[in-house]
């Protein structure tokens, strides 16, 4: 967690896992975009990678509860002022590219 001492008004993410869906059972890619809108305080970009490696990548999820969880963990440890996840699978074999949006 970093102070917002530079009064930064918005930063976007653009960090990707690979996950196993539990529906279809394909590994896809999931290109993260995040919105996030900070009050006191911004995430520490090596500590969101590392959740995501740990809590995402290499998980059997659908996008929608991988989006979920990124978005969870973020407004819990970081309390923006507003937040967006969207999620982008584009490489899968089983179905089209697909976009998820959460607003928190």
């Amino acid at each position: 967690m970093i102070q917002n001492k530079e009064q930064i008004t918005q930063i976007i993410m653009h960090p990707f896992a690979e996950c196993l869906c539990a529906i279809g059972q394909d590994w896809y890619h999931i290109q993260f975009e995040i919105a996030f809108t900070p009050v006191n305080c911004y995430p520490d970009y090596m500590d969101v990678a590392a959740y995501i490696s740990k809590n995402i990548s290499g998980k059997e999820l659908n996008i929608e509860a991988a989006v979920n969880m990124l978005g969870t963990m973020l407004k819990t440890t970081y309390n923006p002022a507003a937040l967006t996840v969207k999620g982008i699978v584009d490489k899968v074999v089983t179905h089209f590219p697909v976009e998820v949006i959460k607003e928190y």
